[in-house]
């Protein structure tokens, strides 16, 4: 990825946490067009006839493709507001050619060298990380591209060819080392500042509308399940701000009745494995039993919450649809169904999926190509990868039939920044890289019949401490990480010893204790430098705050004499620039009529050499008629014997030279569009 655009993801969250009053997304890239205003003016470009010049610096330096209406909208916005402060720096004209006289805006120079320092130290960490993971870097290269894949999910609704068709398996590294550093601040900012800034500039992409009117929006199993805090702590966060959100914007929210069914048919067959999860919960941070280790969950709990869940689903405020007998009926002689019994878990699970699909397309009604369009979601917060309910709906470039929970509130977000009361744009980025991992994760892991044939066999031995609470985390923390990955042979060695099975998941374990002591020590190191250089970096804005406060304690006599003084300073200053600026100006006019004075030279002398030829042509015919303009006139009308070649090319000169010579010194000297025009296409010298 380019590293320009990772930057200006990190500076983008950092102007967007430092902003006081505007909720208005669009002005957070004023100041990035200023930067970019500010290095034309120190190249020395004072002008253009185009904002494409200013395009291609901006593009520069922050690795974006910004589109021109939108930079334009904004250069008008930067002109007008320098107008009204009377400030003569930048004009935009109504023909987008634009005039720059001493910009200078250097607000954020030393927040970006900051942002490179992290990204670089970043990077130095992943690294270790890889390294200790044994992997290569030719296929790890960076932990940028995992950050952004988001932002790639997001432009699968709102219109972009972007879309990335990567699982999320091959980011796992990437996910591991997210995770790791989640409860390590000051590594876990900078990941989350890239991470809020890269959803940000989606905003400046795209033309992001939300048609509040008539939006229902089906919850899927897995979204319910979320929302009873059987998923991770951050699902059950963020379902609740897309119920509370999405109420107040006035949206239908229901359930299918084939979904309650899926719903209480999957938590009353978890309640029965209960008590012989071991690896299931560790593994996987997405499974109810994880969330049942984490609350204390029994049997009992789970299925308390099936026979409750009519109840629970009335207080959120979501409607339960009946009767949805006629869309199953549809589903089952649908090809979308067979399709589905193929990669679902069971054939219920493929018709609960084909019902909700005839739900979602019948309340459409039709085909749907734009976001802002659609009236009806199926909202999901599953981590698995599917393209969609329909295998084709890349190749159409049409909507969606259902979203991701986090997509959804990021779309809404990005809509509607007033909502920032409602959901911190931390904790949005909180739950997209949960989910990101999560996903990342949840598609590396062996088959669910193995993993659960794995507890069955722990289970034997766990209860008398043959293999302890230690040793089933490391296994899975290695079953995870994809260090081990041949679970049906484990399972095998069971069945031949329960003597070899325990010794090698003891060997595995400690293989895993080991690695994450390297781990820890080598990084650790780099630890040290994060926080040394984040010390420094707030050690220096202290030491300004400081002088400020001092500044403050100065009498209020003193306080209006040093303000006066800085005023004249800064008058003085300002005369300074603009008698450069006009020394300046001088120079460049002297340059270009110097040019333009060579320019029309070059002709005067081509006039000079054709009027010296043509004069010799004629001295030689007069001379050969002694003179005589009577003899000439019979030598060429009469006798006929003066030299044709002669008499023909002193015509032919006559003839150019009255005609082009004259032309030309007419152009230099009366057009002047075509002066004007040379005059533009003269390269200035950098100095000028």
């Amino acid at each position: 990825m380019n590293k320009n655009k990772v930057i200006t993801y990190s500076l983008l969250a950092h102007i967007n946490s430092n902003r006081t009053i505007s909720n208005n997304l669009f002005e957070l890239f004023v100041p990035l067009v200023k930067r970019a205003i500010h290095y034309l003016n120190e190249e020395g470009i004072s002008s253009g006839q185009s904002i494409i010049r200013i395009k291609e610096k901006f593009d520069s330096l922050y690795g974006f493709d910004i589109p021109i209406p939108v930079l334009s909208n904004l250069l008008q916005m930067i002109s007008d507001e320098v107008n009204k402060l009377e400030e003569d720096s930048f004009f935009l004209y109504k023909d987008y050619s634009f005039a720059i006289k001493n910009y200078i805006f250097v607000e954020f120079d030393e927040i970006v060298e900051q942002k490179k320092s992290e990204i670089l130290r970043l990077e130095k960490l992943f690294k270790i990380f890889k390294d200790e993971s044994n992997i290569s870097d030719d296929k790890y290269s960076t932990i940028f591209e995992f950050i952004e894949t988001n932002k790639l999910s997001l432009s699968k609704y709102l219109g972009s060819n972007k879309t990335s068709q990567t699982s999320n398996s091959l980011f796992l590294i990437e996910a591991r080392f997210v995770e790791y550093f989640r409860k390590i601040p000051v590594v876990y900012g900078i990941i989350r500042n890239i991470y809020i800034g890269s959803i940000i500039s989606t905003y400046l992409e795209f033309n992001i509308e939300v048609n509040n009117n008539n939006i229902e929006l089906v919850f899927d199993t897995n979204f319910m399940i979320g929302l009873y805090d059987l998923n991770t702590p951050e699902s059950l966060h963020t379902c609740n701000q897309l119920i509370s959100i999405s109420k107040q914007l006035g949206f239908k929210l229901s359930i299918l009745d084939v979904t309650v069914t899926e719903i209480t048919n999957l938590l009353l067959g978890k309640a029965e494995g209960i008590n012989n999860s071991f690896i299931q919960p560790r593994v996987n941070p997405e499974d109810i039993y994880n969330a049942c280790h984490r609350r204390g969950l029994d049997k009992t709990d789970l299925q308390r919450f099936a026979d409750n869940l009519p109840e629970f689903i009335e207080s959120k405020g979501i409607i339960l649809i009946p009767n949805t007998l006629k869309y199953q009926n549809k589903a089952k002689y649908s090809n979308l169904y067979k399709k589905l019994v193929e990669v679902r878990s069971s054939k219920f699970a493929a018709l609960h999926d084909a019902t909700m699909f005839q739900y979602v397309e019948s309340k459409r009604g039709k085909i749907v190509y734009n976001f802002e369009d659609v009236n009806c979601w199926s909202v999901h917060n599953s981590v698995n990868n599917d393209s969609d309910f329909r295998f084709d709906i890349q190749q159409k470039q049409i909507q969606s039939y259902h979203i991701k929970v986090d997509d959804l509130l990021n779309i809404l977000w990005l809509s509607n920044p007033g909502f920032s009361s409602l959901t911190n744009v931390k904790d949005l980025s909180d739950f997209g890289l949960n989910t990101l991992i999560s996903c990342t994760i949840s598609d590396s892991l062996p088959k669910a019949r193995v993993i659960r044939e794995l507890d069955e066999n722990i289970s034997k031995y766990i209860k008398d401490d043959s293999i302890t609470e230690k040793d089933v985390l490391r296994l899975a923390t290695r079953i995870s990480n994809r260090n081990l990955t041949n679970i049906e042979e484990l399972n095998k060695l069971h069945e031949k010893s329960n003597i070899e099975f325990i010794k090698k998941i003891k060997e595995e374990a400690d293989l895993e204790e080991k690695k994450e002591e390297e781990i820890k020590e080598n990084i650790n190191k780099v630890l040290e430098e994060f926080s040394e250089a984040r010390n420094n970096y707030d050690n220096k804005f202290k030491q300004i705050e400081d002088k400020e406060e001092n500044f403050n304690l100065v009498s209020s006599s003193q306080s209006e004499e040093i303000k006066k003084l800085k005023e004249e300073l800064k008058i003085e200053e300002n005369k300074r620039l603009k008698y450069e600026n006009e020394q300046l100006e001088i120079k460049k006019d002297k340059y270009i009529e110097e040019q333009v004075y060579k320019w029309r030279k070059n002709t005067w002398i081509e006039l000079s050499i054709g009027f010296l030829i043509l004069s010799v042509l004629v001295i030689y015919i007069m001379t050969s008629n002694n003179w005589s303009f009577e003899e000439l006139y019979n030598a060429i009308f009469i006798k006929n014997n003066t030299n044709d070649i002669v008499v023909s090319l002193t015509t032919a000169l006559s003839t150019i030279y009255t005609t082009f010579i004259g032309k030309s010194l007419w152009e230099k000297y009366r057009n002047h569009s075509n002066i004007n025009a040379y005059k533009a296409g003269l390269k200035i010298p950098k100095d000028l």
